[in-house]
C-alpha cells in the first residue's frame, strides 16, 4: 500500500509539474507572438518607406532621363 501511495504522489507532482511546465511555455509563446507581431509591424512600415524611396528614385531617373534627352535634342539641332 505503501509503494501505491508513493507512486500516486509521484504522478501528481509529475503531473502539476508538467502543468507549471506547459503554463511557463505558454507564456513565452505568447510573449513570443507579440513580439513577432510587434516586429511584423515594423518591417510593413520599413516595407511601405522602401516603396516610397523607390519611387522617388525612379521618378528622379525619369526626370534625369527626360533631361538628357532634351540636351541631346538641343545639341542636334545646333550642330550642323
Amino acid at each position: 500500500m505503501a509503494d501505491n501511495w508513493g507512486f500516486e504522489m509521484n504522478r501528481i507532482l509529475m503531473g502539476g509539474c508538467l502543468a507549471g511546465v506547459v503554463l511557463g511555455l505558454s507564456g513565452c509563446g505568447a510573449e513570443t507572438a507579440a513580439t513577432a507581431a510587434g516586429a511584423a509591424v515594423v518591417k510593413k512600415k520599413e516595407l511601405e518607406q522602401a516603396q516610397g524611396v523607390k519611387q522617388a528614385v525612379e521618378l528622379q531617373l525619369e526626370q534625369a532621363n527626360q533631361q538628357m534627352q532634351q540636351r541631346a535634342d538641343q545639341l542636334k539641332q545646333t550642330t550642323p
